[in-house]
């Protein structure tokens, strides 16, 4: 059957469900998927999530607002926009309990460049290995979930797709899936979780997660927009020095070598250069080769204006 099922009972006592054993208030209507999750987590299991939508679908958003959900000492502090400030933050010293969320968010800008990919997806693997020891929660979010390698994407528990956003109610709708990968013929497997009540079971095909609280979106906005500001300049700095390595691959020119060049330039020919530098002909022909070894040409002082 490809729908995973995840049953919840309906217990006798007011207010109160049974889910495999575990005690549910359901005054609390908390989400089919945090009780899910909850119940991983108090199995000694982790949960590795990844989020996956266009630009403005609300992965951010929606990632944040789980990860709240999720983990009540959750803040923006916990997220981070690559691999390095995944591992600063785990190694920081500080004890994180069993359950503490993580989130990587934008994946793709370091994830999937291919000078980082290798490396990235490899630490990737073993990190979630980490992860599963100390049951911590990761969330990841990227446009698509491709961007992870295949090795990594197997460690995946679920996805949850950004389907469309409800700006009345502030929520995003979500398409989620739990992943199961079967080794023996190498295939992925996307099954919805169903629930099981009174009235039946069903799949749950949907999920409308409310916006995050304003407080962690603005400073979330604060730190998006001092990353962003770094990577810019990081890339800048590369193209100079990518833009300054052509230019350097050139040797300079001599003195002679430069006066031919402009005097070239000037007359067209090698009678009237050699005449203007006092030169022998077959010695401005010897400096002209020289100059196209080099690498330049007369068209380079005319498009200056020399």
């Amino acid at each position: 059957m490809l729908e995973f099922i995840f049953i919840l009972m309906v217990g006798m006592l007011k207010g109160v469900m049974l889910m495999s054993g575990l005690v549910i208030d359901t005054e609390k209507k908390e989400p089919y998927w945090i009780t899910y999750v909850n119940n991983r987590i108090k199995k000694n299991k982790n949960f590795i999530v990844f989020i996956s939508g266009s630009t403005g679908s609300g992965k951010t958003w929606s990632g944040i607002s789980l990860a709240c959900m999720l983990d009540k000492t959750f803040s923006p502090k916990d997220i981070v926009f690559g691999f390095s400030g995944l591992m600063k933050l785990i190694n920081s010293g500080e004890k994180f309990k069993s359950g503490k969320v993580f989130m990587w968010d934008e994946f793709q800008i370091e994830g999937s460049a291919r000078t980082w990919q290798s490396l990235t997806n490899r630490l990737l693997n073993s990190l979630i290995s980490t992860f599963r020891h100390k049951n911590f929660i990761l969330i990841i979010t990227a446009p698509y979930q491709d961007f992870i390698d295949a090795q990594s994407r197997k460690l995946l528990h679920a996805e949850f797709q950004t389907m469309s956003i409800d700006y009345k109610k502030k929520t995003t709708k979500l398409k989620p899936f739990l992943i199961q990968y079967n080794s023996r013929i190498k295939k992925f497997y996307y099954k919805y979780l169903r629930v099981r009540t009174k009235l039946g079971t069903s799949p749950l095909k949907a999920w409308n997660i409310p916006q995050p609280p304003k407080w962690i979106i603005e400073e979330y906005e604060l730190m998006k927009t001092r990353f962003t500001d770094k990577l810019n300049k990081d890339i800048e700095k590369q193209l100079n020095k990518l833009q300054g390595k052509e230019e350097d691959k050139r040797k300079p020119l001599t003195e002679i070598q430069e006066k031919v060049l402009s005097a070239m330039a000037k007359y067209g020919n090698v009678r009237d250069t050699a005449r203007e530098l006092g030169k022998a002909e077959r010695t401005i022909r010897f400096h002209n080769l020289q100059i196209r070894k080099k690498g330049y040409s007369i068209e380079e002082i005319e498009d200056k204006g020399g």
